[in-house]
């Protein structure tokens, strides 16, 4: 909505919103399997909750990977799928195949001041040790961090998340991202339910179908993701 300056004892305008509307994320199934023998379940101490340990991290890095740059074709939709596929979401590099200061600077002077106040960078490890590099004892403003800090933690005074789903650095010339830029509260995560782990107690041959002593834990979650503001975000590209 926009506010707007009004003469003394006249009659304020119309500043009511223009529509209210709820973001529409489609829902994907997730799915995991670890079939095991009877005795190795019998055997090994703990075996259950490795198990269960093992399909949580398995399932954390597939949601990472899928919400970063899923194609939205029976799995969510990810953030660097949608922002690369839309021409003003993007910021393109100063020299083709070069990460410059210059780019940091024009990718965040790109960003609407509206979500500056709230913005937060996120970027692969390579990309960040990149601009850990930035300055030269002419060139100081450009300075981050010194190296035994580990990491660029903040940009412009914004906090730097690392994503290593984000594309790692390449100096070749081509299309290929560098980094995003924006309010992160414009992304849209949709659970339907959390992560469910539930025992097959027996499975069977696929010839006769009779038990082979083999159990199997499954896991399953319905998840999507999608940009409900492509405003709120810029993404630097290289071309």
């Amino acid at each position: 909505m926009s506010w707007s300056f009004d003469p003394e004892g006249t009659e304020v305008s119309d500043d009511s919103l223009l529509s209210i509307t709820q973001p529409s994320v489609t829902v994907y199934t997730a799915r995991g399997f670890i079939p095991y023998s009877i005795e190795i379940g019998e055997d090994w101490p703990g075996f259950q909750e490795e198990m269960l340990r093992i399909l949580s991290a398995g399932y954390e890095d597939l949601l990472l990977s899928k919400m970063t740059s899923g194609v939205g074709v029976a799995e969510p939709e990810g953030l660097v799928t949608k922002l690369v596929s839309t021409g003003a979401a993007q910021v393109t590099s100063i020299t083709d195949g070069v990460f410059q200061s210059g780019d940091v600077y024009a990718v965040w002077e790109a960003l609407a001041q509206k979500y500056k106040r709230r913005a937060s960078w996120m970027m692969s490890t390579s990309i960040n040790d990149k601009i850990r590099q930035m300055g030269t004892g002419t060139d100081i403003h450009a300075q981050t961090v010194a190296l035994p800090a580990g990491a660029a933690d903040r940009l412009f005074q914004r906090p730097v998340f690392i994503n290593d789903a984000m594309p790692s650095f390449s100096s070749t010339t081509g299309a290929s991202t560098r980094l995003i830029v924006g309010q992160f509260d414009q992304f849209v995560m949709a659970r339907r339910t959390g992560l469910s782990v539930e025992l097959v107690p027996h499975l069977v041959s696929s010839g006769n179908h009779r038990p082979m002593g083999v159990r199997g834990w499954f896991a399953y979650a319905r998840v999507g993701s999608g940009v409900s503001n492509v405003a709120g975000f810029k993404v630097l590209v290289n071309t």
